[in-house]
């Protein structure tokens, strides 16, 4: 079921050209700025957008930059390197954040499958210094992509979990969870999504035409 429901979203997105994908980067852009739990934010999480289909976040990443934030982006790592972090079988990749500076966003590399601009990790002393939990950094806000949201915030991911992956990882360190956020295209808006255990819920989406839904 999710799988053709994946199917029907991505065929309606292919059809969003560039000029609409900018125009509504711009209106969520706005939407999200506004927010007090973006205003108040000292610790964010974002991520680099696909060049079609979603939410352009350039502009997003560069203004949270601006304004003092301390950025993390993600980046897909083998988990032969992270072997402790396996929660299923089947899993062989995770997510980390590393913290990015406004010269790192010129300097990253479109990397695998989607061909996302993905950050390195840095190292000091032989241990890694930008890495959101290997740092014990705690965030305040989490903006995520997806390829459906609803009305009652429930997101829909491409499939392979590592959002959820990440959010049960950060809960089991902190006990806690960020203000999860997800933001996409007015055409990503589903009123039901079919749900199971795993799949995390938001506390707030806003979409490109402007609605927003806590």
């Amino acid at each position: 079921m999710k799988a053709a429901l994946r199917q029907t979203i991505k065929t309606r997105l292919a059809k969003v050209g560039q000029p609409e994908l900018l125009a509504q980067s711009q209106r969520v852009l706005a939407k999200l700025t506004a927010l007090p739990q973006y205003q108040n934010a000292q610790t964010i999480a974002l991520y680099m957008s696909m060049d079609n289909s979603e939410i352009k976040t350039d502009l997003l990443v560069r203004d949270a930059l601006e304004r003092g934030k301390r950025v993390f982006l993600p980046r897909i790592t083998q988990l032969s390197k992270f072997q402790d972090y396996r929660r299923h079988e089947k899993q062989k990749s995770c997510l980390h954040f590393l913290q990015v500076e406004l010269d790192d966003l010129e300097k990253m590399k479109p990397q695998g499958k989607y061909q996302l601009r993905e950050p390195t990790f840095q190292f000091a002393g032989g241990k890694v210094v930008n890495d959101l939990l290997l740092t014990n950094t705690r965030l305040d806000l989490m903006v995520m992509p997806g390829l459906a949201f609803t009305p009652n915030c429930d997101r829909l991911g491409h499939g392979v979990g590592f959002y959820d992956d990440f959010i049960k990882r950060y809960h089991e360190k902190y006990s806690t969870k960020p203000y999860l956020l997800g933001i996409g295209l007015k055409e990503q808006l589903e009123q039901t999504l079919p749900l199971e255990a795993h799949d995390e819920k938001l506390d707030c989406v806003i979409l490109g035409d402007g609605q927003c839904f806590h």
